[in-house]
This record gives C-alpha cells, sequence and structure tokens, in this order.
C-alpha cells in the first residue's frame, strides 16, 4: 500500500462549483446541503492517498487530454489532474450535464494556477 500524502489544492473555479452546488441544495433544504458538500469533500480528502483511483475523464480522452481523472460522489463528478504530489481538483459538476464542452472550455481556455 502506497504510504505517500499528496497535497489537495482546490482551483477557484471548483471551489465555486461546490459553492455554487450547496447553495443550490440549501434553497430545499440546509441538511442536504451540508450533507451533499461534506460528501463531496471527503471524497477530494480521499484522493490524497489514492489519487490515481479516479478514471480519465471520458469527454475530455476524445481531445486527447488524458492527464485529469474524476471520481463520483453522485451524481457530481469530481474533476482533478496529479500533478507531482499535488492533486489539484479543476471542477466540481453535475453529473447529468454534458460535460464536454463546458468542461473543455474550462481546461484549455482558463489556465488553472499553479502552486
Amino acid at each position: 500500500m502506497n504510504s505517500r500524502r499528496y497535497i489537495v489544492v482546490w482551483a477557484p473555479a471548483a471551489r465555486q462549483d461546490l459553492r455554487h452546488i450547496a447553495r443550490y441544495l440549501a434553497r430545499d433544504s440546509i441538511p442536504a446541503a451540508r450533507a451533499v458538500a461534506k460528501r463531496i469533500r471527503d471524497q477530494v480528502e480521499r484522493l490524497s492517498e489514492l489519487p490515481e483511483r479516479g478514471r480519465s475523464v471520458p469527454e475530455l480522452e476524445s481531445h486527447g487530454l488524458r492527464s485529469e481523472r474524476e471520481v463520483i460522489s453522485r451524481p457530481y463528478r469530481i474533476v482533478y489532474a496529479v500533478e507531482g504530489q499535488t492533486v489539484r481538483i479543476l471542477a466540481v459538476l453535475d453529473g447529468w450535464r454534458d460535460l464536454d464542452d463546458p468542461l473543455l472550455d474550462r481546461l484549455t481556455r482558463t489556465a488553472v494556477p499553479k502552486r
């Protein structure tokens, strides 16, 4: 078992994604919004131990982008990239959406600042 721990860094856009999700859900139920946000944060934290567990993002693979990966926290998709010892969370998106255009646009036009 790999005992290395990776540093998890949220891109500003991914943090904003999580805030939007929580705000949207809070309109119906604040406890439900908190529970979903916690479940997503817990899923992200697990990436610090085993970031390779996620799959390649199919919509990005079709464009030749294979370094981004994703894990699912139903119905949300957490998109990330592993850069050395850092796991960079790039997006948290609704899994029901067609992600091809919005995700490709975010990852190819908007540079994610490196730390």
